[in-house]
């Protein structure tokens, strides 16, 4: 039986959320695995962002890139606009970081996995708002 797009949804933000503690843990416990938070904040984000375009009722396009997936959103929603420069510092870990010719946009690993989750965080928590679940 297919879901309905609010089961649909809140499916995508568990995903969401479970890339989010998977990185939040890693800066913690293994923070020299920068590279690999980065990857999951992305991922967090971009599963939230999606999240929304399912409750939404509109198409989920197969990109990574959160700069896309931000401006599926245009203008009518003020939280998404406000998280797009978070969105584009996170893109590139999406892909880029999982190779070794990655270099990260700053020199201190550590700080730039800090910031990844801020990001994450930051992108995650406007669409709880509009999803209702802040």
């Amino acid at each position: 039986m297919p879901q309905r797009p609010d089961e649909e949804s809140a499916a995508w933000r568990a995903k969401a959320a479970e890339d989010l503690e998977a990185a939040e843990l890693l800066l913690v416990e293994a923070p020299h695995l920068a590279s690999v938070v980065q990857f999951h904040a992305q991922q967090a984000a971009e599963k939230a962002l999606k999240s929304l375009l399912v409750f939404l009722g509109r198409d989920v396009p197969s990109t990574h890139d959160l700069d896309v997936l931000a401006g599926l959103f245009g203008t009518e929603f003020p939280e998404i606009r406000t998280i797009q420069d978070a969105a584009s510092w996170l893109a590139p870990f999406a892909v880029d970081a999982r190779y070794p010719s990655f270099i990260a946009p700053d020199a201190d690993a550590t700080g730039t996995a800090s910031r990844a989750v801020a990001c994450a965080r930051e992108i995650t928590a406007a669409v709880d708002v509009l999803l209702g679940r802040e």
